[in-house]
């Protein structure tokens, strides 16, 4: 992840989904250390200009993942 971020990480839910907005260039190491903390979470996709999003799968706690965010820093 970039050293300086501009903005913090959230769960943020729609449609009884539940995302990660992320910018593009942290989005493949954010899956990556997700995917390695075992969440299932979908491939990054693009949804805005430099913005991707990772949908957590049905089973997680959005909760349990935020708190993985926090840790991040």
């Amino acid at each position: 992840m970039t050293a300086k971020r501009t903005k913090k990480l959230k769960v943020v839910a729609a449609g009884g989904q539940h995302f990660i907005e992320v910018p593009t260039l942290d989005a493949a190491e954010l899956h990556t250390y997700l995917r390695s903390k075992h969440v299932q979470a979908e491939p990054p996709v693009p949804a805005f200009t430099d913005v991707d999003v990772i949908q957590l799968g049905r089973a997680m706690d959005p909760a349990a993942v935020q708190k993985l965010l926090n840790d991040l820093g």
